[in-house]
């Protein structure tokens, strides 16, 4: 049991007065923000008879809030939605600012796990207005480590560090170390998420000190965890399971279970590199049993898939494969799922936007013109917040940094939706091929007819329609894929015009790698695909079947598959034709493909990461004052 655990239980039982004992709970929160309440949940559910009793809200309101966050961090997220209803009933007559900004804070983290995001950041904002009003200012900072993390979330980097350090300079002034040691935390995944190793290690040295001091043991284990990660990253994988095997004591000690299945399955991979495939399988069945335990079918299935490599490495093919459709199975009831919510949550916005839109305009033709300007701009401000919305929900379907490392390895993508919302999409998936009888990463760049909102709508299609492409039995190589969605989107599109007179639709590159084979399988609907060898400077290009996705004909249409060998130091580039389309230079002129490819030429000496920075400065200088004429995408990949 921790020092703080002690000091606040020795204090909490001897002190006589309510409001007292509601104050060192309080205290106790700030420093002490976790679900290991186990030692207390006797002290607390007295307390809480006690205040009931008493008619006490604040009390009340406070403790039943603290066994929500329980059940929170367990993963039972419904369950903790029901015990905050609780709360909500009586949440008016809590009096104390300070009580009212710990429930508000936690709601807003409870809402952002449920889908709900702009009640999340309602609440957060909630949160700190209250604390604000508080005589102890330092309950703001929760505040602001809350918009840290939403903002991380989004990938917004640049807002998420700046409230992260506001969080650290806040909590280090009100000698508040766990709550600085968040804040650390937090800066230190920017720095991860944007490949900034050594400033990420650095930070989690720091935060690991600020936990040591408070004897924090979930923030210890966080940090080592995260410091493994690092390690790992960086080609020391020996290093990095001393640190996760630290993290794993940990996080057993307190018996924090999604801590631990996240733990089992870092050091699985870590063995799988080090070729230690039977203590890999032992952690990954404990893994197993531990996410079947507690139903969390996110890290279960990552916990299948690391499976499969150890099975595929032993020359276990049927093992493999099993393992293989389970992690299929629950990669489509986490991702498929959420996919076609969030295309319907979309959808249901636009339209109920649309409706809204076309009643206002009717309305205001009996109002005087100045009041009209008013509404409609507060109309506008309304739909351009949805549509920001929105593209959190497009963003979040595009494939993590994470998925992007683990398939691609070497890469960039240049991405410049020309509205708030686009047209172009990238997507990723690693898989088994069983007709190559091996591991693949599949990868595609679409363009989809238009730009802004009806562009983003096609491109949540697209996505669903690509997830179940690559499940479908009689899918064997890429021009499959593109038949399946050929077949598939005027279906969904309910179309029945021919050619010419069906406008929606989709460009797509789509290319197989297959690391065993060296070999890369193209197919293309009305894109190419363009590649330079290793210590060449010519940009070689096969063009795609000249057909869109999407498009009604009578015959059924062929995608020829063409088979590219590739050696290491080889690049590959997938694009729209957005960046070539741009206007700019001396006469304000197309930018076109041949100069984009002498630019791509010109750089082959640089890594990926400044190709991206070159390509976004060359354009930059290009346009000018131009405005963007059209979504930008570019997708390199060095083999």
């Amino acid at each position: 049991m921790s020092k703080i655990l002690n000091k606040f239980i020795s204090s909490y039982t001897s002190e006589p007065v309510p409001g007292k004992r509601l104050g060192i709970l309080l205290d106790f929160i700030d420093y002490y923000n976790y679900s290991n309440f186990q030692p207390i949940a006797g002290i607390l559910r007295k307390e809480l008879a006690d205040f009931a009793e008493q008619n006490y809200a604040d009390g009340i309101a406070l403790i039943r809030t603290l066994f929500a966050y329980v059940s929170f961090e367990k993963g039972d997220f419904e369950k903790a939605r029901q015990k905050m209803e609780w709360v909500d009933e009586i949440f008016d007559k809590v009096t104390q600012p300070e009580i009212k900004a710990q429930i508000l804070n936690f709601q807003a983290f409870l809402h952002s796990h449920l889908g709900n995001y702009d009640k999340a950041f309602e609440c957060c904002y909630a949160s700190i207005r209250e604390a604000e009003l508080a005589a102890d200012k330092r309950f703001y900072y929760w505040g602001s480590y809350t918009l840290g993390v939403f903002y991380f979330d989004l990938k917004d980097y640049s807002n998420s560090g700046k409230y992260f350090q506001e969080g650290v300079e806040g909590f280090l002034k009100h000698e508040n170390q766990y709550g600085a040691a968040r804040c650390v935390t937090g800066l230190s995944s920017i720095c991860i998420a944007t490949k900034q190793y050594e400033e990420a290690e650095l930070l989690l040295h720091r935060s690991l000190r600020f936990y040591n001091e408070v004897d924090e043991i979930p923030g210890q284990s966080r940090s080592l965890n995260d410091l493994g990660v690092i390690l790992q990253k960086t080609g020391k994988p020996g290093e990095a399971l001393h640190y996760f095997e630290q993290s794993l004591l940990l996080r057993k000690k307190i018996n924090h279970t999604q801590g631990i299945a996240t733990t089992l399955n870092e050091i699985s991979e870590v063995l799988i590199m080090l070729r230690e495939y039977g203590r890999a399988e032992s952690y990954l069945q404990e893994a197993k049993e531990i996410c079947e335990r507690i139903k969390n079918k996110s890290k279960l299935y990552r916990t299948h898939f690391l499976f499969t490599q150890v099975y595929r490495q032993t020359n276990q093919p049927w093992k493999a494969l099993e393992h293989y459709d389970l992690f299929e199975k629950l990669k489509a009831e986490v991702v498929g799922e959420t996919a076609n919510n969030k295309m319907q949550e979309l959808q249901t916005r636009m339209i109920t936007e649309k409706a809204d839109r076309e009643n206002e305009i009717e309305r205001l033709k009996n109002v005087e013109l100045k009041m009209a300007y008013d509404i409609i701009g507060e109309k506008n401000k309304a739909i351009t917040d949805s549509i920001n919305y929105a593209k959190r929900i497009q963003w979040g379907i595009l494939p993590s940094e994470a998925e992007l490392e683990h398939c691609l390895k070497d890469y960039f993508v240049l991405y410049r939706p020309k509205d708030i919302v686009s047209g172009d999409f990238y997507w990723c998936e690693s898989i088994y091929s069983p007709h190559l009888n091996t591991m693949v990463c599949i990868v595609a760049v679409i363009d989809c007819t238009g730009h802004g909102v009806p562009g983003a709508l096609m491109s949540i299609l697209g996505y669903t329609l690509l997830n179940q492409a690559i499940k479908h039995p009689d899918t064997k190589t890429v021009a499959d894929v593109l038949h399946y969605l050929m077949i598939e989107l005027p279906q969904i599109l309910k179309s029945k015009e021919k050619d010419d007179s069906f406008g929606e639709g989709m460009d797509i590159s789509l290319c197989m790698i297959d690391h065993s084979t060296s070999k890369l399988h193209f197919a293309g609907a009305n894109q190419p695909i363009w590649f330079i060898r290793h210590q060449s400077n010519e940009v070689e290009e096969i063009k795609g079947t000249k057909t869109s996705i999407g498009r009604v004909t009578n015959e059924p249409q062929h995608f020829q598959v063409y088979e590219i060998p590739f050696h290491k130091g080889d690049t590959f580039y997938l694009l729209t034709d957005g960046y070539a389309d741009q206007f700019g230079g001396p006469d304000n002129k197309r930018l076109t493909t041949r100069k984009l490819k002498q630019e791509l030429a010109s750089i082959q000496s640089k890594s990926m990461p400044d190709q991206e920075k070159h390509l976004n400065s060359f354009l930059k200088s290009w346009r000018g004052n131009s405005r963007q004429v059209d979504d930008i995408l570019v997708l390199g990949i060095r083999m």
